[in-house]
């Protein structure tokens, strides 16, 4: 849906602008930028979230409720703090929740990029780099966002965009800048890097 030049995609996308200028180089194609959101935030086979910003459990499957009989599904958990806990009483089980929030993140990104108009962006902003996944026996919300998504993650999405612009962040202020083509060239090639 396109409002006012800005599309919604759901949970999780921040921002997708849609700018109608023309842009140089691309025969006047109207822009998309699309920042990587967090897999947890969009909803998936184990739950879905409320719909606005406020990151809230809405519901759970039966297929969460049997992995985790033991855990109270009944209020409208923060999905991060739910997380934690799913995390903190079996982090064996917690492996099959990570997947499927995973898998669902790859095919929301990739349908979003499949029906984005124009030029499409997309961005990855983040005090890490994608292939920095840190400390996987950490809890969710201790994790750097965007929380578990990974380098083979946004390699399976970049070749549906047109551009891919990863920023890295130094704390609050931007480390370092790369822009790199969509579709990928020999692992051995390095982007060009801009350190600010």
């Amino acid at each position: 849906m396109i409002e006012n030049g800005t599309m919604q995609y759901g949970h999780g996308v921040r921002q997708v602008n849609v700018m109608p200028r023309k842009q140089p180089g691309d025969g006047g194609r109207p822009l998309s930028v699309i920042v990587i959101p967090c897999a947890t935030a969009i909803s998936n086979r184990m739950y879905t979230l409320q719909e606005g910003a406020g990151r809230r459990l809405h519901d759970t499957s039966h297929l969460l409720e049997g992995i985790y009989r033991e855990i109270d599904f009944d209020r409208a958990w923060p999905i991060m703090t739910l997380l934690d806990l799913l995390h903190r009483t079996d982090p064996d089980r917690f492996g099959l929740v990570e997947r499927e929030i995973k898998h669902a993140w790859l095919v929301h990104m990739q349908t979003l990029l499949r029906t984005a108009t124009g030029t499409r962006v997309l961005v990855w902003s983040s005090d890490r780099r994608p292939s920095d996944e840190g400390d996987a026996t950490r809890a969710p919300s201790q994790r750097i966002q965007p929380v578990f998504v990974d380098e083979a993650m946004i390699a399976a999405i970049r070749g549906l965009a047109d551009r891919y612009v990863e920023g890295i962040l130094d704390g609050a202020c931007l480390g370092s800048l790369t822009v790199r083509p969509a579709v990928a060239a020999a692992s051995s090639a390095k982007p060009d890097q801009g350190n600010f």
